[in-house]
């Protein structure tokens, strides 16, 4: 049996935000499909999202600093970060491989983000 330890619970949304990668880049859509306290459920089809950027929600305009903890294409799930934190001027590195759509990949990186929490 799975057992969510996360800190906060999640709650299932469809809002769409505006992911800042960094200065000198374009910035770019996505959809949010869920979130809690520490962080969000991204759908970022055929985008190649650095490994921290900025979240803009477009309909309260709030800013988030966030950082990728895992990614299965085309989603990702990211932490945020301290409202202080500055983001690279590049958004950060950018993963050189993109996660293979399996089932073994996908639970081993829940199972990954779940043991951090």
């Amino acid at each position: 049996m799975i057992t969510d330890r996360r800190k906060s619970p999640r709650h299932a949304v469809s809002r769409i935000v505006r992911i800042e990668p960094g200065s000198n880049l374009p910035d770019y859509e996505g959809l949010v499909t869920n979130i809690s306290a520490g962080g969000v459920r991204l759908f970022v089809q055929g985008l190649e999202v650095p490994d921290t950027f900025n979240l803009v929600f477009e309909d309260t305009h709030e800013r988030r600093p966030c950082r990728v903890v895992w990614r299965i294409v085309p989603e990702l799930g990211a932490a945020f970060l301290a409202q202080g934190a500055r983001i690279a001027k590049g958004g950060g590195d950018l993963m050189a491989k993109k996660a293979k759509r399996t089932k073994r990949n996908a639970w081993t990186a829940l199972d990954l983000v779940w043991s951090k929490n």
